[in-house]
């Protein structure tokens, strides 16, 4: 049987499922996150977040193609970012409400904490020393 080489190289990686158009691997975290925009500052809650953007569950979103702020802190530091809200999601019975938003800008420092993060493991794990310096900020 002949089959398509490209199709065939789908196969031989399934850790990657072909319908995800992310290029950067997700990383569930639950951490604050306070956005700005569209002349509104929102609170909401990430539930994962990659090197490319984040997901916020609000109970309001900003329209899709809204520029924002962001600012959340992971356990590797805060991150500050702008980005642009690519989809929202409605609430439904067992589904949460937010927005998918992908990072346009960011300083180094920020980008640096992000990628530690996503990169290490162990950077995922918050240490009770940890805790303590975020506590005295």
């Amino acid at each position: 049987m002949l089959i398509d080489r490209s199709f065939a190289e789908l196969l031989a990686s399934p850790q990657r499922d072909p319908t995800e158009r992310r290029i950067h691997a997700r990383i569930r975290v639950e951490t604050d996150v306070t956005l700005g925009g569209d002349g509104r500052v929102l609170a909401g809650v990430s539930s994962d977040v990659s090197v490319g953007g984040i997901f916020v569950a609000a109970y309001r979103s900003l329209p899709r193609g809204t520029r924002a702020s962001l600012r959340f802190r992971l356990p590797t530091g805060q991150v500050m970012a702008t980005g642009v809200v690519r989809w929202t999601r409605d609430a439904r019975p067992g589904i949460i409400a937010g927005m998918g938003i992908e990072f346009v800008e960011m300083g180094e420092l920020d980008l640096a904490a992000l990628e530690r993060f996503c990169s290490e493991p162990a950077s995922r794990t918050l240490s009770s020393d940890t805790l303590a310096a975020t506590r005295k900020v």
